[in-house]
């Protein structure tokens, strides 16, 4: 069960030396593997804070990394020195991608959502900088593949008994589907099935110790059931099509589809079980579904630990000929298409296709399933993401050239859009970047990820590293293919650890470089120069979001503190109106019309194009008695939110000389977003 002769592995504390000291070898293999250690612990500290969504989440996690990147830079002024031209190029067109994004900030509608939206971007090329620069040793890249395996598996588990231990676990589930960590039911299994990739393929690498191996079996299939309870339609197709390219990847196509066999069989047989978690719906039900799902995977867990035991033993007392194993994948592979084909031959044979083919697409244009008993996941294809890509490609022809600017879609969602769900993002990574950076983003964007793959399989004539880097790719291929229907750009957790992968990847086996020229101590400064300007761009968003975020908290103690710290948001970061935003709110509930009003009108200054700052601002105006003016704010808000059914409601008011409810819409506008979220 052999794919590969057998290839002794370096030491994971030595970096593949035997010195006659082994303490200063230990010490310098563990400075080399704490950057990509740290840069793990913040990733899953973000995938426990709702995937690091929010601003002052990924900003300080953000700057925590530019300045573990600023370290490296300058203790190690000779990294560019091995590069590679292909990953040298990746480089090149990644940063240049950025800074495309930050010249976007300049055309852009909403300007403090391209900030925010450059600074993610930038973000993402400081990771694939981190692990890029920094070449590791097979052992230090299979310890930290390891660590983010275990890692996510524990954050799972641990989440999961954070349900099964409360009375209601409503708050951890929308419609009966495991939401967190993440706070969103596609993120959540698509980070489960992130790290589901490197716990397989460690439990089938005959390189690591017996004992160590099924327990990355066992983890392998624990994050493919925690996958199944979010009950997502997209991480399904993609896991489908990411396993074909693994299966393909991976070498050793039948070591790697035995080690599958019992993973696939042990969620088959709780697959309708993970299925029926919460299905009556209430908190109670879903808390004594999440005690059901743990039992499940406790019994699946000890099952694969002895099943990968018995496997990792066997393993090591055979040894089959290459060619005998080259045969057995050819007749793997003939069995599978056969499979594939008789299956499609069958189905096709047994439904009306026209029938069935326009009834798909009905459900696709739709927005929600209908009900059935067997739980969303086999509920249809029923999604708005049409309406989306549709409207984000007419304003892709609008703006071919340069775009419409970082994370500028929701403005013309909202004025465009045939359907009644709301969305900040187009939910595709293929068109959002086509859509808000245009034609020269789009081609750079390309080139980074062609020579970034090109550097990758590059890698893979490096013996144990080869294998080390196709997980990797597979690993950014589980994000890409799955984030190209969904919007995980914008969810740091997932995004980070894929491009470390695809960094990691290509850098995997390099050779540490011991000098640097003259041109590289030179690019290493410029590096230097760069990442400085990026934090100095991260600190006054994150400040201000910060800042924002205390103060909203704290306002019922102390309303004079917190407004002032408001005023201090502001101006740290002067293109953002989420500051006048939480003013506004302090003042609606205080009732105090005047100061309502003067802070969305300082909102609309800086996002003119808001139908909230608009519809807040007639309320206001109407609790002033000026009618007139709140008649021209909701008007306005109707032009850019022509779906909204709130502005007719207050617009009906206005008309019929009625009192406006100022109290009455926040609590429609506060009910609608807690049936979204919970």
């Amino acid at each position: 069960m052999r794919a590969e002769p057998v290839v002794p592995v370096e030491p994971v504390l030595t970096g593949g030396s035997t010195p006659a000291d082994g303490t200063s070898s230990t010490a310098a293999s563990m400075a080399q593997l704490l950057p990509g250690l740290a840069s793990i612990a913040v990733f899953l500290t973000w995938a426990k804070i709702t995937g690091g969504y929010f601003p002052h989440v990924w900003y300080a996690g953000g700057l925590f990394l530019a300045g573990l990147l600023l370290v490296l830079l300058l203790a190690r002024p000779g990294l560019f020195e091995s590069l590679g031209r292909p990953t040298s190029l990746a480089l090149l067109a990644f940063a240049l991608f950025t800074a495309w994004s930050y010249l976007s900030i300049s055309w852009a509608d909403v300007r403090g959502d391209a900030w925010d939206g450059a600074n993610r971007t930038a973000l993402y090329l400081i990771v694939f900088a981190l692990f890029a620069l920094w070449p590791l040793t097979s052992s230090q890249a299979l310890v930290l593949l390891g660590a983010f395996a275990l890692g996510t598996c524990l954050l799972g588990v641990s989440t999961l008994t954070g349900a099964a231990r409360e009375s209601d676990a409503g708050s951890y589930f929308i419609d009966a589907r495991f939401t967190d960590p993440i706070g969103y039911v596609n993120g959540n299994a698509a980070l489960f099935l992130l790290a589901f990739w490197p716990a397989l393929f460690l439990a089938s690498r005959r390189e690591l110790p017996t004992f160590v191996r099924p327990v990355f079996l066992a983890a392998a299939g624990v994050l493919l059931e925690l996958a199944v309870l979010p009950q997502s339609r997209g991480a399904a197709a993609s896991f489908a099509l990411v396993l074909l390219v693994y299966l393909a990847l991976v070498p050793g196509r039948v070591r790697s589809f035995v080690f599958l066999l019992p993973v696939g069989l042990a969620v088959a047989v709780a697959f309708q079980r993970l299925l029926d978690v919460g299905s009556d719906g209430d908190g109670a039900a879903l808390a004594a579904g999440a005690r059901s799902a743990l039992e499940t995977l406790g019994v699946t867990t000890a099952s694969l630990l002895a099943v990968g035991f018995a496997l990792a033993v066997l393993d090591r007392r055979m040894d089959v000929s290459q060619r005998s194993e080259r045969f057995a994948a050819r007749i793997l592979g003939a069995s599978a298409a056969l499979v594939v084909v008789a299956g499609t031959a069958v189905m096709l044979s047994s439904v009306d296709i026209g029938a069935r083919a326009g009834s798909a697409w009905e459900q696709f244009n739709s927005e929600a399933p209908p009900p059935t008993s067997s739980g969303y996941l086999l509920s249809g294809v029923q999604t708005s993401r049409p309406d989306m890509w549709r409207v984000a490609s007419s304003e892709f022809q609008a703006h071919p050239l340069r775009g419409i600017g970082a994370e500028n879609f929701s403005v013309a969602y909202l004025r465009e859009r045939r359907l009644d769900e709301e969305s900040l993002y187009p939910h595709s990574l293929p068109l959002q970047v086509l859509l808000q950076t245009g034609l020269v983003g789009a081609a750079l964007m390309a080139l980074f990820l062609a020579a970034a793959l090109a550097a990758a399989l590059k890698a893979r004539h490096r013996r144990l590293a080869r294998g080390l880097s196709a997980v990797a790719i597979v690993m950014f291929l589980s994000w890409f293919v799955h984030g190209s229907i969904d919007w995980f750009w914008e969810l740091p957790a997932l995004a980070a650890p894929a491009l470390a992968a695809l960094a990691m990847a290509a850098s995997t086996g390099r050779p540490l470089p011991q000098s640097s020229g003259r041109s590289t101590r030179l690019l290493g400064a410029g590096a230097v120069v760069l990442t400085l300007s990026v934090a100095v761009s991260f600190v006054f968003p994150w400040l201000s979001a910060r800042e924002t975020r205390v103060s909203i908290s704290a306002w019922r103690v102390d309303p004079a503190r917190a407004l002032a710290g408001l005023e201090r948001a502001r101006k740290l970061n002067p293109l953002t109106d989420r500051p006048d935003l939480a003013a506004g709110s302090i003042a609606r509930r205080r009732r105090d019309w005047d100061a309502m009003a003067a802070a969305y009108e300082r909102a609309l200054e800086r996002n003119a194009l808001s139908w909230y700052s608009h519809l807040q601002l007639a309320l206001a105006r109407a609790r002033q008695g000026d009618r007139a003016a709140a008649r021209t704010e909701i008007a306005s808000a109707r032009r850019l939110n022509p779906r909204e059914p709130v502005l007719g409601i207050v617009s009906g008011w206005l008309e019929r000389g009625e009192p406006v409810r100022v109290a009455a819409i926040a609590d429609i506008l506060l009910e609608r977003h807690e049936r979204e979220t919970t």
